[in-house]
């Protein structure tokens, strides 16, 4: 149950053009240095609010949640007092957009001065559904360093071009909300690894009207003590992933019969999946890689669930063979290289 820390949550967020959206949990250290970014920011306060969504935080983070918003009027907070998951987290904070567009960013992450501003000039200016801005990553507070994974495009980008070279990643994404409206999004399954690639690939089967930031306007922290980056949830990401594979080709598959199999709708889904199928294969092949890091990823994985992977393999030939999209490796060289290192094992596994 989600306790309100203010009554008139419903309404709160209606007289603001920007809800900015964070998902917390446990990030005492890192909340301060988020919501300070936002706050300083050189955007008029009284176009954007902050909906913060504390998710059975066991740390002090409800607690600095709880002074920011007795400070600022434009800080909402809700409490969930039990821990059920990032995807979850998303969901409820997206249940409360009442504004023209919605940002999300990650709690232990923080923006730039003007980068709001940037966002919001451009998605006016072009109309745009979807707007992107280049960002940095920032490591061990003092490292910085641009992002190539979300820097790859130019003016000339199309959308399909921008599927193919970008790893999918919700935080620095301006939304317009009517446009999410009408791809009707819901969370199918609880996930806490590819609940973002889950949602934008959903976002990009609604073929949006997108429009670029080209100076960086987010600092991407690279926090190496996450969930995200301990190997013993290797296979908790590999099912995720293929949950999130699942949900976008059966949703996929449902818009391409409303379409009339229309051939360039067919050939964007195409680049959608082969991005998802790309995760799900590189998860799959991590964990039956030679190298050390397979060898430690299998140690840590009993017998059912290395059963469970090659099954996840079967099913992924079974939906491909229903569904009839196209199987093709991708067209940026890093992925290439990735998927030739991984596709011989997964080779293997589906003959046997």
């Amino acid at each position: 149950m989600i306790n309100r820390f203010k009554e008139n949550v419903n309404n709160f967020n209606c007289k603001y053009k920007i809800s900015i959206l964070i998902p917390c949990y446990n990030v005492e250290k890192y909340i301060n240095r988020c919501l300070d970014s936002l706050i300083n920011s050189t955007f008029d306060k009284n176009m954007y609010c902050i909906i913060c969504y504390d998710d059975g935080s066991n740390d002090k983070t409800l607690k600095i949640l709880r002074k920011y918003v007795t400070k600022y009027d434009n800080i909402i907070i809700l409490d969930n007092r039990i821990n059920q998951g990032t995807s979850h987290a998303r969901q409820q904070l997206l249940n409360h957009v009442k504004t023209e567009y919605f940002y999300f960013v990650d709690a232990d992450d923080f923006v730039e001065k003007d980068g709001l501003f940037k966002m919001y000039k451009v998605a006016q200016e072009t109309n745009a559904e979807l707007t992107f801005a280049k960002s940095y990553i920032y490591k061990s507070n003092k490292k910085i360093k641009m992002n190539w994974f979300s820097n790859h495009f130019s003016k000339r980008t199309t959308l399909i071009q921008y599927i193919n070279n970008n790893l999918f990643y919700i935080w620095n994404v301006l939304v317009k909300s009517d446009f999410f409206i009408k791809t009707n999004f819901k969370y199918s399954h609880n996930t806490s690894c590819g609940e973002d690639h889950l949602l934008l690939s959903i976002l990009f089967a609604y073929n949006p009207k997108i429009a670029f930031v080209y100076s960086p306007t987010y600092y991407y922290f690279k926090n190496m003590m996450s969930q995200m980056n301990k190997p013993n949830i290797a296979f908790h990401r590999l099912t995720d992933n293929f949950l999130n594979f699942k949900q976008i080709c059966d949703e996929l598959k449902e818009k391409c019969d409303l379409m009339g199999r229309d051939d360039s709708y067919i050939k964007l889904c195409n680049v959608i999946v082969r991005n998802s199928l790309f995760i799900v294969l590189m998860n799959i092949g991590m964990v039956f890689s030679r190298t050390l890091r397979g060898k430690k990823i299998r140690e840590e994985l009993n017998e059912n669930q290395i059963i469970k992977c090659k099954e996840f393999l079967h099913q992924i030939k079974k939906i491909f063979e229903s569904n009839n999209f196209q199987i093709i490796l991708p067209n940026s060289w890093w992925k290439k290289i990735t998927a030739f290192i991984y596709i011989h094992h997964i080779v293997k596994l589906l003959k046997k």
